[in-house]
């Protein structure tokens, strides 16, 4: 499992600034993704944001992507997309959405279940690859390679990710919840 420290300044009751969280946060698997897939959320918020922020607790968020003018602030890391799935049954199948659905609220829903990983949602994306080549796929079939280093904004537009080698992708993400036009 991927493990990351996270360290957060924040405002005590005085109203001086210190480190209000220092602690390692460990990846999620799910039993409905490949067992290499793994989320690490560092920072959630929902609707405008103030300063100094309040510093979250570590729980679930309210939902996988964010509100209007919310940010998610997290990790992924992506399986090679020829690893193997998991072979679950009916009844497996409804548990593992149940399990998805309660660790990472409302994921399942934006994806079009007759594309395979296509998704689109309302948010501006601002993703850095740090490991590994990631790619996106664009609804009109371009296929565009993301090697380490490549930072990369997803404007709400339908897309895919794939990893199409041998290994793992780390990528660091920014969500931040928009309001779709048109």
């Amino acid at each position: 499992m991927t493990s990351v420290r996270l360290v957060i300044a924040g405002q005590d009751d005085k109203g001086k600034s210190h480190i209000a969280v220092n602690e390692m946060r460990q990846g999620t698997s799910f039993t409905l993704m490949p067992p290499e897939f793994q989320l690490i959320p560092l920072w959630h918020t929902d609707g405008p944001t103030t300063v100094p922020a309040e510093v979250p607790i570590q729980s679930p968020m309210p939902k996988f992507y964010p509100a209007p003018d919310g940010v998610r602030f997290g990790i992924s890391v992506h399986p090679p997309d020829a690893s193997p799935a998991r072979s679950l049954d009916e009844a497996e199948q409804i548990v593992a959405q149940a399990e998805l659905e309660e660790q990472a609220p409302g994921l399942l829903s934006y994806y079009d279940p007759h594309t395979e990983g296509f998704h689109q949602t309302d948010t501006i994306d601002f993703i850095t690859v740090l490991d590994g080549v990631l790619h996106v796929e664009t609804e009109d079939g371009e296929i565009t390679e993301l090697p380490a280093g490549t930072c990369f904004v997803q404007t709400g537009t339908r897309h895919a990710w794939h990893n199409y080698t041998d290994k793992p992708v780390t990528t660091v993400s920014v969500k931040i919840g928009a309001r779709r036009i048109g």
